[in-house]
């Protein structure tokens, strides 16, 4: 398979997952667990797609037992982004270097979220 062609899918894989979210229902982990948030769903979706476009195409997806969705963005071998959708749309961003946190923001809105995810994706080692 092509380096194109695995980005396509590893896309495609991440968004298939992501809509399979859409099925859970209350109860869905080990009878816990709120469905997932129809807007954190959303959110995800765009900026997988956003990243995506901007050559971040490394990506996994989990839902959270609370409704929120958690993205994993690998960006180098010592460098990881997470962005916890939550209900209502609005983002958490967290980023670890080394495995130590060098940024944590809360409550950002879609586009800034997107915004320090591109400045991160453009940065990469260069972050302390």
């Amino acid at each position: 398979m092509s380096a194109i062609n695995e980005r396509f899918s590893r896309r495609d894989q991440t968004l298939a997952r992501l809509d399979e979210f859409r099925a859970l229902k209350p109860g869905w982990d080990l009878g816990r667990g709120d469905a997932i948030s129809t807007s954190a769903i959303d959110v995800a979706e765009r900026v997988v797609l956003a990243a995506f476009e901007d050559e971040i195409w490394k990506s996994s997806v989990f839902p959270s037992p609370s409704g929120e969705v958690l993205l994993a963005f690998p960006l180098s071998e010592d460098l990881d982004i997470e962005l916890y959708v939550r209900r209502d749309g609005l983002v958490d961003f967290i980023c670890e270097k080394n495995g130590k946190i060098v940024e944590d923001v809360v409550a950002l809105s879609e586009q800034d979220a997107l915004a320090r995810l591109r400045l991160c994706g453009r940065q990469k080692t260069r972050l302390i």
